[in-house]
């Protein structure tokens, strides 16, 4: 299936800035990574990683919902293709790979995508909960060391 006649362009955020460290970011409370970062740690170059998306047998709701087409700005300044990839998409994609260093980056995704999914499932906690949530604490201690001191 050709994964690309099936999804829409979308510009990838100013703020997604590839380094050594992420292979799964958070956009929208959803974990994803990208064609980029999967060709960086599978030693592939990028160009086989989107031949090889948009080559996947699946189905095309499958392929709407796990790889969504971006773009990104290269070093000289050219404005090129990328995917996103959801945990399921990149799975599909991964998952074929063989070799020792394959199966190591395959865990490390897995891993990264658990993380990252942990943290989206915790509640957010805005300043004004934290400064409350700090208040009370200081007031309960402060309460307890008068009570000790009496």
């Amino acid at each position: 299936m050709n994964a690309q006649n099936n999804l829409p362009a979308v510009r990838q955020p100013k703020k997604f800035r590839l380094t050594q460290e992420v292979i799964v970011y958070q956009e929208k409370g959803k974990a994803f990574t990208t064609s980029l970062i999967v060709a960086d740690k599978f030693g592939k170059r990028h160009a086989d990683v989107i031949r090889s998306i948009e080559k996947t047998e699946c189905s095309e709701e499958f392929s709407q919902r796990n790889f969504a087409l971006s773009e990104y700005t290269d070093s000289t300044g050219r404005i090129l293709p990328m995917y996103n990839i959801t945990r399921a998409g990149c799975m599909k994609l991964i998952m074929g790979l063989t070799g020792k260093e394959a199966v190591r980056w395959q865990e490390m995704f897995i891993n990264a995508f658990n993380r990252m999914e942990r943290l989206l499932r915790q509640p957010a906690i805005n300043k004004a909960d934290l400064q409350t949530a700090i208040a009370r604490q200081k007031a309960i201690e402060n309460r307890k060391n008068e009570t000790e001191c009496l």
